[in-house]
């Protein structure tokens, strides 16, 4: 069924999401639906099967996400919920990267907009020296 506007598209990712999808405001549903569609490169109406599916995955991986951050306010301090919590969601994340890399590779032509980077191109773009024009004496004090 195509995505033909973007109520629908947040519908669809609902669904997707099962009973997770009440943990979710209106308007993170909104930010990830966006997300995902600006990080495709796409726009809506989506109506190419492979599309669609793409689209529903990455829009339930920034859901996910979205899930992951808000977590963080509910960690205890003696109990250990947020570690399993971001744990199984960082997994969660981390698989659906790797799938959507897959399917990156084997159909570039579908992608051709996408801005989606993985962690290594993340990493080495922004990797840069920063040399430092100080030098201090013995006592850590400016020369």
């Amino acid at each position: 069924m195509p995505i033909n506007s973007t109520d629908d598209f947040i519908e669809g990712i609902k669904l997707r999401m099962g009973g997770n999808a009440v943990n979710l405001t209106e308007d993170g549903l909104g930010v990830a639906a966006e997300t995902a569609l600006n990080e495709l490169g796409w726009s809506i109406p989506v109506d190419h099967p492979l599309k669609i599916f793409w689209a529903y995955q990455r829009g339930v991986r920034h859901s996910v996400f979205i899930l992951m951050v808000e977590s963080a306010h509910k960690f205890r301090y003696k109990e250990i919920f947020l570690q399993n919590r971001f744990a199984h969601y960082k997994a969660m994340i981390d698989d659906m990267d790797k799938a959507f890399e897959k399917v990156k590779e084997d159909n570039p032509e579908l992608f051709p907009d996408s801005i989606y980077m993985d962690d290594d191109t993340i990493t080495s773009s922004l990797s840069f020296y920063i040399p430092n024009i100080s030098q201090f004496d013995g006592l850590g004090r400016i020369e």
